[in-house]
């Protein structure tokens, strides 16, 4: 019986040590860690386009129509090869416009395609969500028109609206901006040539304690999907 108990310790001790033995041999393997991304379509002449990150479409953002937006889909971050590629693709896999990012695990961030079909362009930004006054909301403004430089942004009531942003050229996005909320309007155009490029949108609905993406489609001379418009897009998670 001795023996027995003595054998059964020795075969228990090195199964142990050969299960220790092989999780460490799995050292190299990275571990994985998750952020979000939120892919946005405001790429003129494009129908829908897909988010693709490090190579694979995200499941949640495939096919995001012109116009909208994936809302904030999880993805799966390699620590040994933190710097991948963002990509926009058609739905048929055709190649619109790629970037490469390092993403930081558990932190937001936003994916914007813009420009034209046939001269697309692409944003990535970190989303800074926090430091909100209480009863505020914030919002940011992207430009992503093909041809529209030095674009402003103005916000507020129908009786007063108030210069925001200004300077922001195709492909930049501002950083947030603290505002009252309400049933508000706000308005985008180039000053240089503000009566035929200034786009409105009112009467939007603007919550306490969200964040607002309003971002600027299209070309100047454009007609259908390619004229200048202003969407709103909420980045709350």
């Amino acid at each position: 019986m001795k023996i027995t108990k003595t054998l059964l310790t020795a075969l228990s001790v090195t199964i142990m040590f050969a299960s220790c033995k092989k999780e460490s041999n799995n050292t190299t393997v990275a571990p994985s860690h998750r952020a979000s991304i939120m892919f946005i379509n405001g790429c003129a002449g494009t129908t829908q386009a897909s988010g693709s990150f490090s190579g694979t479409v995200v499941s949640g953002a495939t096919a995001v129509n012109l116009f909208s937006s994936s809302g904030y889909q999880y993805i799966t971050l390699d620590t040994l090869y933190p710097a991948v590629p963002i990509t926009f693709k058609t739905t048929s896999g055709t190649l619109l416009k790629d970037t490469t990012y390092a993403c930081i695990e558990n932190v937001h961030y936003t994916a914007l395609l813009g420009g034209t079909l046939a001269k697309p362009s692409i944003s990535f930004t970190k989303d800074e969500l926090g430091g909100m006054t209480g009863g505020k909301a914030k919002i940011r403004f992207a430009n992503l028109t093909g041809d529209l430089p030095n674009a402003a942004f103005e916000y507020g009531t129908t009786a007063q609206l108030n210069l925001i942003f200004s300077g922001v050229n195709p492909s930049q996005i501002t950083s947030f901006a603290e505002v009252d909320p309400g049933t508000m309007t706000f308005c985008a155009y180039d000053p240089a040539n503000k009566t035929a490029t200034i786009r409105y949108f009112g009467l939007r609905q603007i919550e306490g304690g969200k964040y607002y993406t309003v971002f600027l489609s299209g070309t100047a001379t454009g007609t259908a999907n390619y004229n200048l418009q202003l969407t709103q897009v909420d980045n709350t998670p």
